[in-house]
């Protein structure tokens, strides 16, 4: 197994209603759509730029912070900066 493809195996696909918080304290309605020990996907109708530090909530996963990695077309790619 290739170590570029780890992330990628790990991943689960989701279907949960969270919020997305800006730095500036703005929050948005997101779907995550999947999740994995490093990093989660989403949707929203907000754009969000590459580098951008986002807390990702939800009331069973809890808060946890991340960087947005890529967006496009009204999906985001997130790392989260502090892992389990």
């Amino acid at each position: 197994m290739e170590l570029q493809n780890v992330s990628k195996e790990l991943r689960r696909h989701v279907n949960l209603d969270a919020v997305a918080c800006r730095a500036d304290g703005q929050c948005f309605p997101v779907l995550l759509t999947d999740i994995s020990r490093d990093g989660c996907q989403f949707r929203s109708g907000e754009a969000f730029a590459t580098g951008d530090h986002i807390t990702v909530k939800h009331e069973l996963l809890g808060d946890r912070v991340a960087e947005v990695r890529w967006a496009c077309a009204g999906r985001v790619g997130m790392l989260f900066l502090e892992r389990d």
